[in-house]
């Protein structure tokens, strides 16, 4: 019996399994409870962090550009001990931290922090590394931030083409008013490999599952899950050394 596919695309078809479900079911409940953000797209992106990525329950969890996602603040309910760190909303991040036990830091994660060096169960990057323009680079700073046999999930944007850092969101979500559009990249399954995927396997990171980007047709705005512009990509990871 082959593993699950854990490297992979969006693909809407799976919202309806009953654990994806019924955690995502769970963590609005939460976020309307609290008054929290969730957006209803990220039902990808937490149930594989959660459900299959083979993580460490009740660990250190690390959640990257945070903003004022519901997730730091969920899995902090459930045991775990977490830490958020993001570039921006660092009141925000503040207060919600308080509330909730969950530790707050603003930095950039192009840049190494040696405090951080394997300290973390868990690293979880959810459509974050769009935003960066040394992705690579930050991704790598990231990984040294795991524990040995520690996790890192990576989710991001991909289109049928790749475009280069700061352009994506002004070329491919057109009906926006200029100067609201935020820098970004997207990456076509060929780039993210080359970019993200191998650099990390180079540096004693290896793949949990089987890959297979090619699960939906990027050609099909029908599998675009963002309003038939674009979608998202997940990429799971274990520490080795």
């Amino acid at each position: 019996m082959s593993q699950k596919i854990l490297n992979k695309l969006y693909n809407k078809r799976e919202r309806t399994i009953p654990e994806i479900a019924n955690l995502f079911t769970e963590i609005k409940k939460f976020a309307s409870i609290n008054l929290l953000e969730c957006n209803d797209l990220k039902w990808f992106e937490y149930a594989y962090s959660l459900l299959y990525s083979g993580h460490m329950v009740g660990g250190e969890v690390l959640d990257v550009g945070s903003a004022k996602s519901v997730f730091p603040y969920y899995l902090a309910s459930k045991g775990y001990n977490v830490s958020c760190i993001d570039v921006a909303d660092s009141q925000y991040r503040k207060h919600a931290g308080e509330k909730f036990n969950v530790k707050s830091m603003t930095g950039d994660l192009r840049e190494f922090m040696p405090h951080l060096e394997s300290t973390f169960d868990l690293i979880t990057n959810l459509s974050v590394i769009e935003h960066i323009d040394r992705d690579t680079q930050a991704v790598l700073n990231l990984s040294k931030y795991l524990k040995t046999n520690g996790v890192m999930v990576i989710s991001t944007d991909f289109f049928p083409v790749y475009i280069e850092y700061p352009d994506a969101n002004r070329m491919i979500v057109c009906d926006r008013p200029e100067g609201s559009h935020c820098d970004s990249r997207a990456y076509t399954p060929k780039d993210f490999i080359e970019r993200i995927i191998q650099p990390l396997e180079e540096n004693g990171m290896k793949r949990i599952g089987e890959t297979d980007f090619n699960n939906v047709n990027l050609n099909d705005k029908k599998e675009r899950s963002v309003r038939g512009l674009y979608t998202f990509g997940i990429s799971i990871f274990k520490k080795t050394q």
